[in-house]
């Protein structure tokens, strides 16, 4: 008995071993992938036409006045603005956890989110600190990164929670009629919902830290 114990033991302690090496795996390919989606990103700017006195202006707007001359309904409707790339991102991501094509649609937004940040990033860099356009630009810089990385951890995991419920889903759909109301797909919404929340969060502490900076153009 003590040894059918300890085999099983042994046995459980490696398939959790396994199981453990396989999300780091999942969770470094996905850093790799995020990685090159930001160069590409990069290179888009480089080839992408927009004029210098473009950003400038978005830029400056943004980083010298995101609130400025705005009553409360308005900054609330700014503050949505802002978050929403994130909070879409998020929220289609875990839901393609409700498709049989979860694990190729989930890296397809991923791509697309990291690209767009890739190319945001170089323009930002730009004008904030090869050309400083405002004060306390590398700060800014610095913050807005920071924000957005961050980010891209919380899509990191929607990615591997979309992959890993979409075969739960796929089962339970086997299993029961409305498999939408079940329990692991209410906690897949509950996933989602804590999720996107956390992104407004970030957002709303770097626009705080934002305006502590008070950044104006030189």
């Amino acid at each position: 008995m003590t040894e059918e114990y300890r085999s099983e033991l042994v046995s459980r302690i490696l398939r959790l071993n396994n199981t453990n090496r396989l999300y780091i795996k999942r969770i470094l390919f996905l850093i790799l992938f995020g990685g090159v989606s930001l160069i590409c990103g990069y290179f888009v700017s480089i080839f992408l036409p927009i004029t210098d006195s473009n950003i400038s202006v978005i830029s400056a707007s943004h980083f010298c006045g995101f609130f400025d001359g705005l009553g409360i309904l308005d900054k609330i409707r700014a503050l949505i603005s802002f978050m929403s790339p994130d909070f879409w991102a998020v929220f289609l991501i875990m839901s393609m956890g409700y498709t049989m094509l979860a694990s190729g649609l989930s890296k397809i937004l991923f791509f697309g989110y990291t690209v767009r940040l890739g190319f945001c990033i170089s323009y930002l860099y730009r004008f904030l600190i090869v050309s400083p356009n405002i004060t306390d630009g590398t700060n800014a810089f610095v913050l807005f990164t920071v924000c957005k990385l961050i980010i891209l951890i919380a899509l990191v995991f929607s990615v591997i929670k979309s992959e890993d419920f979409s075969y739960q889903y796929a089962d339970q759909f086997q299993k029961s009629s409305r498999p939408f109301f079940g329990q692991i797909s209410m906690w897949h919404i509950k996933t989602t919902v804590s999720t996107c929340g956390f992104t407004a969060l970030i957002n709303i502490i770097y626009l705080i830290f934002q305006s502590l900076l008070g950044c104006s153009l030189l």
